[in-house]
């Protein structure tokens, strides 16, 4: 089930918490020989980041959308995409200086 989907289905617009995670790519990488490929690497820093909540005016936008349910839910989910993106980007430092 899609995040627009979930979110389209609930009774009242939940709160979302965009959220990165970092370094995990790290801790289990593609490509190691057997047995290795089936342990995690230990002493790797990963990291959990949590933003901002979406304003709850921005999610009600998406979705009142009168377009239709796909189009709602492509509305709904580019919405949740781009405030993880954002929160991404500012985790990584590569923050548009525009932004």
């Amino acid at each position: 089930m899609s995040r627009g989907r979930i979110l389209m289905e609930a009774k009242q617009p939940p709160i979302v918490v965009p959220m990165w995670l970092t370094g995990f790519d790290r801790v289990m990488p593609e490509g190691r020989p057997f047995p290795y490929k089936y342990l995690p690497r230990f002493g790797t820093q990963i990291s959990v980041s949590f933003g901002d909540p979406i304003p709850l005016e921005d999610l009600q936008g998406a979705l009142s959308g009168r377009e239709g349910e796909k189009a709602t839910r492509i509305s709904v989910t580019a919405l949740v995409h781009d405030h993880v993106e954002r929160l991404g980007r500012t985790v990584t430092g590569l923050v548009k200086k525009d932004a």
